[in-house]
């Protein structure tokens, strides 16, 4: 990433690139490089007050001015650079639905992000979906197929791949990876093996067999907590007991 702050050219203490303050005439420097800062040496001195001539020579303004313009020069050129390099590795087309997606004709490289969560049984057995993204950049969770809204795919040519995951509330859930390192008492943890092998136990007793009758079947992180909070919320009122 090439420099695009003023500071990078102004700043005695970052980028070598600095565009010289020397006096056309003589080569003479007007101001040292080891003084070079944005808001003090390189500013104009305009003088304390108007005609008090204890304010920077004219022929000085003008240098510092001009030293100004080099390095905003320099800036705009670098930030050009980055945005041609940006567009040359593909052009972000925005948030998309998958409907949205499978009417594209992207060229390589092109990448999109998802506005909404894409979901399937099967990405397989799917050719609608297969035919425009690969079948690896699903994540299978609770027995679907998912890739998460926020997500970015790139397209390689032929097919749009999974780019970057969405890491925020959309990330998926997945209940039964979760239960098992529980089973074997290595989940992430403040609770020690043992205390998690119990609290399995506890859990095996409660299902007596029905499977399903406490899984928690939400697809996000967001939604599980949701749901396990209403659960809570509402135990034992099927009993006549009420808050």
């Amino acid at each position: 990433m090439a420099n695009t702050l003023l500071s990078d050219y102004l700043s005695k203490n970052s980028s070598v690139n600095k565009p010289s303050l020397v006096d056309p005439a003589n080569s003479n420097s007007v101001i040292p490089l080891t003084d070079y800062t944005v808001n003090t040496n390189t500013r104009v001195n305009t003088g304390t007050s108007p005609n008090s001539n204890d304010g920077d020579p004219l022929r000085t303004a003008f240098q510092k001015l001009n030293n100004f313009i080099e390095a905003s020069y320099r800036t705009n050129v670098n930030v050009n650079a980055d945005i041609t390099s940006l567009s040359s590795a593909g052009t972000f087309l925005g948030a998309k639905t998958y409907t949205e997606i499978t009417a594209l004709s992207p060229n390589s490289n092109d990448t999109v992000i998802l506005s909404e969560s894409i979901l399937t049984l099967n990405p397989d057995a799917t050719p609608v979906y297969t035919n425009k993204i690969t079948s690896a950049s699903f994540n299978l969770t609770n027995g679907v197929y998912s890739i998460s809204a926020g997500s970015l795919l790139k397209y390689n040519g032929s097919k749009f791949a999974l780019e970057h995951s969405n890491s925020a509330k959309n990330i998926t859930f997945d209940f039964d990876s979760a239960l098992s390192r529980l089973s074997t008492g290595t989940a992430s943890s403040e609770k020690t093996g043992a205390e998690q092998l119990e609290m399995y136990a506890e859990y095996l007793k409660l299902n007596q067999g029905a499977a399903n009758s406490v899984r928690i079947q939400a697809q996000t992180v967001e939604d599980a907590i949701v749901e396990l909070t209403v659960r809570q919320s509402t135990s034992g009122r099927d009993a006549g007991y009420y808050a």
